[in-house]
């Protein structure tokens, strides 16, 4: 009886519900007459994946009393909490970090929790069946401020596979073989530090997927993650979703195309995939080792995933906007993404104004700053060339008016 009826939806967390459509109906007894007959707008327990429910249903009847029903479910998602830290965080005993119900935790007992409830009291990195693996154990972090990890965290030199003759857990200092394979400083001031980038990134990202209530393995590496603040404990954004491509498109192609997850929890196989002697390329460890700390970083101190979008504009590109919703909005397209010793701005303003643009470091550095006039609705390209000592990750912010936007471009190593 009924010829069309409105669809059943999932919406993203901060997206409008669509507005109520009748479904129409058609019969050989008259032309049925279509009358709501119920209404439910219901919160759900996050636990599903979804705050709200809301349902709509219909009744259709003809001359000869005749009925019908239809019910449409529109289903709202929850804003995904996802929490990390850096890896210099977690080499340090002080300091917490708010959970997603809203409680506090030292960043030690972070790693203290996730090896206790790991068989054994212990992970593997690396791949023990290429006999290329590194172990970490609950006492490498539960022996107070003396603990291993502190002298291994944040870790540094460049990246690399486990060599053969890796040593599981941390080794005794002297009369080791092959120091340069063995990825910690055998002695001096530094002695016990991660001489392995990827290794200490990794180490870092296994922690983070640890954290409770954290959503961090399951976000979706395909297309751009909506990312907005909140306060401590709401799982309600408090301010402006921000479109960001998490890592290069390079990495998310390279996990659909060799049966990984394309997602965190995916990128974190790939890492340790990698430092197992795992040939990856045309990827290099390096670009592994920048995506993984480039999610180390976006999510530090937690922040909310309010939806997906599709990355648009191509390869290499990273689209930010102050709106993810139909108002006008500034929306900024860096690119190349990674560069390599510059890239340029897209900046597409709602209004005419001046563009006020600020580059930074990751650690918050001012390390440029430019004005630029802008015409609403039409694209200005500002190219930018990054001081050689700060071609690392660059944090773009963009204001017009009161229209603002920021975003971050990837380096190549």
């Amino acid at each position: 009886m009924f010829t069309t009826t409105p669809a059943n939806v999932d919406v993203n967390c901060t997206d409008p519900v669509p507005s109520s459509v009748a479904p129409t109906a058609s019969d050989a007894c008259g032309t049925p007459t279509v009358t709501m007959t119920g209404s439910t707008d219901n919160p759900a327990n996050c636990t599903t994946g979804f705050k709200r429910i809301v349902t709509r249903t219909w009744t259709a009847r003809d001359a000869c009393g005749n009925t019908a029903t239809y019910t449409q479910t529109i289903r709202v998602r929850c804003c995904e909490t996802v929490c990390t830290l850096t890896q210099g965080a977690y080499g340090n005993p002080g300091g917490n970090i708010c959970l997603p119900n809203g409680t506090t935790v030292n960043q030690t007992q972070i790693m203290i929790d996730a090896l206790t409830a790991a068989t054994g009291n212990m992970v593997v990195f690396g791949r023990q069946d290429r006999n290329r693996y590194w172990v970490i154990r609950l006492t490498d972090v539960n022996q107070g401020p003396t603990s291993n990890i502190f002298n291994m965290l944040p870790g540094g030199s460049a990246s690399s596979a486990f060599g053969s003759d890796n040593v599981a857990g941390v080794p005794e200092y002297d009369n080791k073989p092959s120091w340069p394979i063995v990825p910690l400083q055998p002695s001096g001031p530094n002695e016990g530090k991660i001489l392995n980038q990827l290794f200490s990134q990794t180490l870092t990202l296994y922690f983070n997927t640890t954290i409770t209530g954290s959503t961090l393995a399951n976000v979706s590496l395909n297309g751009l993650a909506v990312i907005a603040p909140r306060n401590c404990g709401s799982s309600e954004p408090s301010g402006p979703g921000v479109p960001t491509q998490l890592v290069s498109p390079a990495i998310s192609d390279y996990l659909a195309t060799h049966g990984y997850a394309t997602t965190v929890g995916g990128l974190l196989q790939l890492a340790n995939d990698a430092l197992g002697g795992v040939d990856v390329s045309p990827l290099t460890l390096s670009q592994i080792e920048s995506a993984v700390d480039a999610i180390n970083n976006i999510f530090d101190e937690c922040k909310l995933v309010t939806g997906y979008v599709p990355a648009a504009g191509g390869a290499g590109r990273v689209v930010t906007s102050n709106s993810i919703s139909s108002q006008p909005s500034l929306i900024v397209t860096a690119f190349p993404n990674p560069y390599q010793e510059n890239f340029s701005l897209k900046i597409n303003s709602p209004v005419t104004g001046q563009a006020m643009i600020s580059f930074y470091t990751m650690n918050g550095v001012k390390v440029g700053e430019m004005k630029r006039d802008v015409v609403a609705m039409k694209d200005v390209w500002v190219p930018y060339n990054v001081p050689a000592v700060y071609r690392t990750r660059i944090v773009y912010t963009v204001t017009v008016g009161s229209y603002n936007a920021k975003g971050i471009v990837l380096s190549p190593n």
